[in-house]
């Protein structure tokens, strides 16, 4: 093997080393246990990387999960019927972007922009803010009573 033949050559340069030393027999034997314990922990260490495949280029690591840079709505829209709305999101300013911004996907599978300061923009960040940011109720701010309806009495 070839980590055998290494601690072996290891060994023997030690020895050669120590021989000039003025007390060879103490420091021969505590540095030939330091060595051989050195040469068995990077011999792990080695089998270890060799196992487990590590790739160490560069090239490879991932990049940040989020590929933002700038601002999603370029152009707005100041409303879109209710009925072709399925779901919207609501990003706050933040550095990249210094605007509210407020994505309509419609059940076309097409995106829209809403303007925050037009009265649906309003109406959404409102539900948004009153349901704590949790996407999972959203879909309840698209589904609101949108008026007071007349209550019918039945006839006596």
């Amino acid at each position: 093997m070839r980590i055998d033949t290494a601690n072996q050559e290891a060994r023997e340069e030690i020895g050669k080393d120590l021989q000039l030393s003025s007390n060879p027999k103490k420091i021969t034997n505590q540095t030939k246990k330091t060595a051989d314990m050195a040469l068995r922990v990077s011999a792990l260490l080695f089998a270890v990387l060799l196992l487990c495949d590590v790739d160490l280029d560069s090239e490879n690591i991932a990049g940040a999960t989020s590929v933002r840079q700038s601002c999603e709505c370029p152009n707005v829209i100041d409303s879109v019927p209710w009925r072709r709305v399925s779901d919207f999101t609501v990003t706050d300013k933040g550095p990249l972007c210094n605007e509210i911004e407020i994505v309509l996907y419609l059940k076309t599978n097409k995106q829209a922009c809403l303007n925050p300061n037009s009265k649906q923009g309003k109406r959404l960040q409102k539900c948004w803010k009153r349901i704590q940011n949790d996407p999972a109720r959203r879909k309840g701010c698209l589904h609101l009573k949108r008026g007071r309806s007349k209550k019918r009495t039945q006839p006596t």
